[in-house]
């Protein structure tokens, strides 16, 4: 039986993935599943940096806005719910298209990865988050090298899999992932040989965000029940210090940009370990329509 096919498109943030993955979708009459573990939430838009409403009026997007901020979101969820819309997507004769940033959603997805079943114990109750990322550094360096050293949860996740299982949980891929897989998948990466540019795109994004309501935004979701995923999104959690009279408007908005910088860092490394995908790089090509589409279908 052949392997239902589908395309991935990853890469950093403010690489073009949504622009390339609009007129891909067009062009040869697709539609897009999001592969982005905070656009799922409805009540953010511009932290996100959702499709414009343009885009999503010229193709049909699935998975984004769907769910409240006040719901926890995670892999296993979005693998169920991304299989069903990629089965859906196939059924009408159309090779359907995976676009996000998320690293772990996507390989999830398309290496039909099996996770263990696993109920937080926490070993280290109280430690800071500096005691727990010097801890993951000698239990997991690979871990280390993509866990945020301020995002707690998973920090925490990450050392006690390890207390509880005796192996790191960047293993857990190779020893849950099923031989056999379930899509014929093209994956093609986008990004900027030099690195400045990037950086620079991330910067004016930033600005641009502020300038659309990124504050405003921020200030109504905080006012609600905020699950722990919607609350790791950042622009949100950098500006909660603004709010509460800790900081400036402008020290909150330069985190922001220092966080997207290291975010973006952090997806280079891990979409590069895949061997499999086919980069284009941007500041090669004077339009991102200058891409043939021949040369990635």
């Amino acid at each position: 039986m052949s392997l239902t096919k589908i395309i991935v498109i990853v890469g950093p943030t403010c690489s073009g993935k949504t622009d390339f993955s609009v007129i891909l979708a067009e062009k040869i009459k697709s539609e897009i599943i999001s592969a982005d573990s905070l656009q799922v939430y409805k009540e953010f838009s511009i932290c996100t940096s959702k499709p414009t409403f343009e885009q999503l009026q010229k193709v049909k997007h699935h998975l984004i806005g769907h769910i409240s901020v006040c719901e926890e979101y995670n892999v296993s969820r979005f693998v169920k719910e991304a299989e069903e819309k990629i089965k859906e997507i196939s059924q009408k004769g159309m090779i359907p298209i995976i676009v996000g940033g998320t690293g772990l959603y996507i390989d999830a997805l398309v290496n039909n990865f099996q996770f263990h079943k696993f109920t937080c114990e926490n070993h280290l109750e109280g430690a800071n988050n500096e005691t727990l990322y010097n801890e993951l550094i000698k239990i997991d360096p690979e871990s280390a090298r993509t866990i945020d050293k301020n995002d707690t949860r998973r920090l925490s996740r990450a050392v006690n899999f390890f207390k509880k299982f005796g192996f790191p949980i960047s293993k857990q891929k190779e020893d849950t992932t099923l031989s056999e897989k379930k899509y014929d998948t093209i994956k093609i990466g986008l990004n900027f040989k030099d690195r400045n540019i990037l950086y620079e795109r991330i910067n004016a994004r930033v600005n641009e965000m502020v300038k659309n309501g990124l504050v405003e935004e921020v200030d109504r979701v905080r006012k609600l029940d905020v699950s722990k995923t919607a609350s790791s999104a950042i622009g949100y959690k950098e500006l909660l210090p603004y709010f509460e009279h800790q900081i400036s408007l402008k020290d909150a908005i330069d985190k922001i940009k220092q966080e997207t910088r290291r975010y973006a860092k952090r997806q280079i490394t891990w979409f590069k370990r895949c061997k499999i995908t086919k980069w284009h790089f941007l500041d090669e090509t004077k339009n991102i329509d200058d891409i043939n589409i021949n040369d990635v279908i």
